[in-house]
């Protein structure tokens, strides 16, 4: 399985996940290559988030192929956003700030990943979420979960 198709499911479950549910709690997902074989692991407290590197990092040193990581955040563009961050303060309590999907992956060879803005109705429920970015290139960087994490050599 490549990157692209790990992300794609992710991506997928995670928009049905936030559809239905109205919320998404961090998840990741790991592809072994050896094993081929893909898993979920879903993550209730700041604890069992953690434990998702943990277990990305154990999976990349025993032949996971790539990883994934899926999680709802706080989007805030431009100087102000980065001015109001340098603080200290967090961008879930500026006024000006999106509520987005973020959805990043690895493997060896690179970072991806994709970003969606979450729009909510009055009574909460999820009216759209609207791609914002995609890869790279679009600001899309990885994150603490899927960054310099221990890839092995090609045997």
């Amino acid at each position: 399985m490549e990157l692209d198709e790990l992300l794609e499911k992710l991506t997928d479950f995670a928009k049905s996940s936030l559809t239905s549910n109205g919320k998404l709690m961090p998840t990741g997902m790991v592809w072994n290559e050896e094993l081929r074989i893909y898993g979920f692991v879903v993550s209730m407290t700041e604890e069992s988030k953690q434990g998702i590197r943990a277990l990305f990092e154990l999976e990349v040193m025993n032949g996971a192929g790539c990883v994934a990581f899926a999680s709802e955040g706080w989007s805030g563009t431009g100087k102000e956003a980065e001015e109001y961050t340098k603080t200290g303060r967090k961008l879930a309590s500026w006024a000006f700030r999106e509520e987005v999907l973020i959805v990043v992956g690895a493997d060896k060879y690179k970072t991806d990943g994709r970003v969606f803005q979450i729009i909510r109705a009055k009574d909460e429920t999820i009216i759209d979420l609207e791609e914002i970015g995609k890869g790279e290139g679009d600001g899309v960087h990885g994150s603490r979960f899927t960054d310099n994490l221990p890839w092995q050599e090609a045997a």
